[in-house]
């Protein structure tokens, strides 16, 4: 997700909204798409801090997943299944 792109500019849609709360840094679900567009847009730090740790953490899950599949012998199934959903 660009969320720099056009569209973005009047998406009211709340972050907690697109099912990002596992990597939703605390106090950050209410802000909109929107807002956190403007705020990097205009070059503000909190839109940096907001996306920096909404990727440290998205990272971390994947890492973390990725592990576990590792361990579990089906590192093949959980690579399919991540394309499939995060590229749908």
């Amino acid at each position: 997700m660009n969320i720099l792109n056009e569209k973005y500019k009047g998406d009211i849609t709340t972050l907690s909204e697109l099912s990002l709360e596992r990597t939703l840094p605390s106090g950050s679900e209410g802000f909109t798409v929107a807002y956190v567009a403007h705020l990097l847009r205009s070059g503000e730090m909190l839109g940096q801090i907001i996306a920096s740790l909404h990727n440290l953490a998205f990272l971390t899950r994947l890492v973390d997943g990725a592990r576990e599949a590792i361990e579990e012998g089906r590192f093949a199934q959980y690579r399919a299944e991540f394309v499939r959903e995060y590229y749908g």
